[in-house]
């Protein structure tokens, strides 16, 4: 994440992250059990936004029942995704900023995003997710428990924020398992590696459910518009300056008082972002204290 909290979606645009293909050509756990949409609670026809995608092996696994839009910050990911699904919408854009509309789609879903969790962006694709018609789910494995629990606490936190239900469930699926995955669990259990990439197993894997509601979709909606504004008003403030932190500092999380700098200059332009948004001065108040509140769960990260 940037260096304020407010100032993120411009540069994020322009610059995403570079990641390396792995070589390797899989994730961890890639599903080979079309059953998996129906166990994940996804329905028929229903439009799904797979943010953070990397190989596109769940999104593929969704799409021939489902309508959907396949993303990576990595244009390496999304165009080895599109040279072999030609069925989804394929987009180069970090996940912290989508979606973008008001019930465009109905869940937005990821497996194991953790480069989101480990620097925090994973707070703003929760919230953006809440103006989906039915909010975000989150597949993982048990293979890293301490990033599942970070997942977990910051799915509450945000959740709580706007009134948001979180539930976690589990579900068995034929998987292949990545060689490097596979190498390392035989290491750890002293055994001959027996297993090869073309050998489904049976795995356990949780779901994190986090649903919106018509008071958390608006409130999502509102914030993300309060957002957008103050990140243009801090750019014309600091005009110069502001391009300088933004390129030093592409992916790091807030420090409370560079947030708490940002927090009380919004406070100071309530009238005209409420004049400009259409929002009672009251509504955009709420807003301001929910950005803050987020902001802080960055503190804890």
């Amino acid at each position: 994440m940037p260096l304020s909290f407010f100032r993120r979606r411009a540069h994020l645009k322009k610059k995403v992250i570079p990641w390396k293909m792995n070589i390797m050509g899989t994730q961890d756990y890639a599903p080979r059990d079309l059953s998996v949409r129906k166990k994940m609670g996804i329905k028929q026809g229903e439009r799904v936004l797979v943010f953070a995608g990397y190989f596109g092996e769940w999104a593929r696994a969704l799409t021939p029942k489902t309508r959907v839009t396949f993303t990576d910050p990595s244009a390496e990911y999304t165009r080895a995704f599109k040279a072999h699904q030609s069925e989804a919408r394929v987009k180069t854009i970090p996940g912290e900023i989508i979606p973008t509309k008001n019930g465009t789609y109905d869940w937005s879903f990821s497996f194991e995003p953790f480069p989101l969790v480990g620097h925090g962006g994973i707070i703003h694709t929760i919230s953006h997710s809440l103006m989906n018609k039915g909010g975000v789910k989150i597949a993982y494995s048990n293979q890293d428990p301490a990033r599942n629990t970070q997942l977990r606490k910051i799915a509450s936190q945000v959740a709580s924020v706007y009134g948001a239900q979180v539930t976690e469930t589990r579900f068995s699926a034929d998987m292949l398992r990545s060689l490097d995955t596979l190498r390392k669990r035989a290491q750890s259990d002293a055994e001959n590696l027996r297993f090869s990439e073309a050998s489904p197993v049976r795995e356990t894997i949780n779901l994190l459910t986090i649903r919106t509601n018509p008071a958390a979709r608006r409130m999502a909606d509102i914030d993300a518009s309060v957002m957008n504004l103050v990140d243009k008003e801090i750019k014309q403030r600091e005009g110069k300056n502001y391009a300088r932190v933004n390129q030093r500092n592409r992916v790091i999380k807030p420090t409370k008082q560079i947030t708490q700098k940002d927090y009380s200059f919004a406070l100071t332009i309530i009238p005209a972002l409420s004049r400009r948004l259409g929002l009672s001065e009251r509504e955009t108040l709420q807003s301001i204290n929910r950005l803050k509140k987020m902001a802080d769960i960055y503190s804890t990260i």
